[in-house]
């Protein structure tokens, strides 16, 4: 297990986990957030691709419609 940051929080991560399976864990679809590592926002196309490492900081934020 990996331990990262996600919105300010301690989580355990599996080894080798993408973003994009972490958001699917946490039941978020990937077309409705942007996702912030280590400061630097990545494109959803990479988030497969982006595998977590030991100590990374993920902000998550939520795009909610309303009027």
């Amino acid at each position: 297990m990996v331990c990262v940051k996600v919105n300010g929080r301690q989580e355990k991560v599996p080894e080798n986990c993408t973003i994009k399976q972490l958001l699917s864990q946490k039941e978020l679809d990937a077309s409705y957030v942007v996702v912030q590592l280590n400061f630097e926002i990545i494109e959803r196309s990479l988030l497969s691709e982006t595998i977590l490492n030991e100590g990374d900081q993920l902000e998550i934020l939520k795009f909610l419609g309303g009027g």
